[in-house]
């Protein structure tokens, strides 16, 4: 990421801003047991979907451990 050169420093506040903005979400969200994950408008559709995928088979889904041909984690 780069500053933009005009009003750079509105620019970085709001960077900065947001930053802090996303890390108290993500923060509130695992508090709430959720797991939280950023797709971002650009991302090609397969990459955003993978990201869904994983987060749910590590989470133990079965159906996103199927697509990954992954097994199952046994219980202890």
């Amino acid at each position: 990421m780069h500053v933009p050169v005009h009003n750079a420093e509105w620019w970085r506040e709001k960077f900065e801003g947001n930053v802090r903005r996303d890390t108290d979400t993500a923060t509130r969200l695992v508090r709430m047991g959720l797991v939280p994950i950023r797709i971002w408008e650009h991302e090609v559709t397969d990459a955003a979907v993978g990201k869904v995928v994983r987060a749910l088979a590590e989470q133990g889904h079965p159906q996103a451990l199927q697509i990954l041909g992954a097994a199952a984690p046994t219980s202890v």
